[in-house]
């Protein structure tokens, strides 16, 4: 199965159903059901950073 590495919250938002599109810079075949791997920490540009 294929896996997905995304920040938090975004990775939340995905496997929680409100967010249903992922944009990417590359294409792929993938379809269907994927591992969303969340990461431990968000972007030094969001709110909760450093928290």
């Amino acid at each position: 199965m294929k896996a997905l590495s995304i920040r938090q919250p975004w990775a939340w938002l995905i496997v929680n159903g409100y967010k249903d599109i992922e944009n990417r810079s590359w294409s792929t075949n993938v379809r269907g059901k994927v591992l969303v791997h969340a990461s431990k920490g968000a972007p030094a540009t969001h709110p909760d950073a450093g928290v």
